[in-house]
């Protein structure tokens, strides 16, 4: 059996994407893979019965998973807020500095940990990812570029140089694979609390960026493709063709709801959550009937949903109409 770590940081407006999230990680790992789960949290962010209703996963895939619910105080009280992400997104800044202590409670030698945003579907296994990111020492954190520069050669960087990140090797924190040990050594967490009051556009992902400047390393798109992605890869031919082979492994990957949440509104593979909230012991026949009868009424009254799609109709008649687009026709269906 292979014991992955894995930390989540979410308060009490999050259970049940929360709960939805663990159901697909959990349903699609290996059966030789174990999830040490591991949430941030604290009574006034996520109170017992709040966690009672995600504690309830672990009884369920008892051979599969322990969930261990972690209190982090109130280290990040007051910090910036923004986008109605709270302030426990902060939390897995801490988890460097919690893990010797976690090691020594439960008697695990755990050096490279996991980290996951909870508003992402998990449809692959994660086992392998502490083995491949340990063998490279000088790295600190992975993650998946989200850099502006990765689609557009002379996008304005101008923010990131500003705060003091590498606008070119800037990664999304949805996903974080953390050589845990390395960052104890070089102080890490308290130099992430040095930024705690500072407001960034993008709250601690660029702390992170900052902080771990030159130490960041760079995970396959697989492990998580953004909506951002998704449209890029539909309205980029240049950019579908240079990453071929990563979107096509991303159809069996991390799906990440960085716009729209699929429990809100419409949005690209919005389908995949409601899946597995169905899969869910979060299964609500009322609530899932409820959001699908209110799609027409979203498809006409969103203005940016009505725009995007008429984009997307609009390349999907020139594809059909002219042929000399169809050797594109492979990621259309990405």
């Amino acid at each position: 059996m292979r014991n992955v770590p894995i930390f989540f940081s979410f308060d009490r407006n999050m259970v049940i994407p929360a709960g939805v999230c663990i159901t697909s990680l959990l349903q699609n790992a290996h059966a030789d893979t174990f999830y040490d789960i591991f949430i941030l949290c604290s009574e006034s962010t996520l109170p017992e019965a709040d966690r009672s209703k995600v504690g309830r996963l672990s009884e369920i895939y008892d051979s599969r998973c322990r969930i261990t619910f972690v209190e982090t105080g109130n280290a990040f009280q007051g910090a910036y807020e923004v986008r109605d992400i709270t302030e426990s997104t902060y939390n897995r800044l801490l988890i460097p500095r919690l893990l010797p202590e976690l090691n020594a409670r439960y008697s695990t030698n755990y050096t490279t940990v996991i980290y996951l945003d909870v508003d992402i579907i998990v449809e692959c296994d994660l086992s392998e990812l502490p083995e491949r990111c340990a063998a490279q020492p000088d790295k600190w954190i992975f993650g998946v570029c989200e850099s502006p520069l990765l689609t557009n050669p002379s996008a304005d960087v101008s923010y990131f140089e500003s705060i003091g990140a590498e606008p070119s090797g800037y990664i999304n924190a949805g996903v974080l694979v953390m050589n845990a040990q390395a960052m104890n050594a070089v102080g890490f967490t308290d130099k992430c609390l040095a930024h705690k009051d500072r407001k960034y556009e993008f709250q601690d992902q660029d702390i992170i960026n900052i902080v771990a400047r030159g130490h960041i390393g760079q995970l396959p798109l697989k492990y998580n493709f953004t909506s951002g992605l998704y449209t890029v890869t539909l309205e980029n031919p240049a950019f579908a063709e240079r990453f071929s082979e990563e979107i096509k492994d991303a159809r069996h990957g991390v799906i990440h709801y960085t716009g729209t949440k699929p429990w809100k509104g419409m949005c690209i593979r919005f389908e995949q959550w409601w899946y597995y909230f169905r899969c869910s012991i979060y299964r609500d026949d009322s609530y899932y009937k409820a959001y699908y009868d209110s799609l027409p009424k979203l498809l006409f009254k969103d203005e940016e949903i009505r725009k995007k799609l008429f984009k997307l109709v609009k390349k999907w008649l020139k594809y059909k109409l002219m042929p000399w687009q169809k050797k594109y026709a492979r990621f259309w269906n990405s």
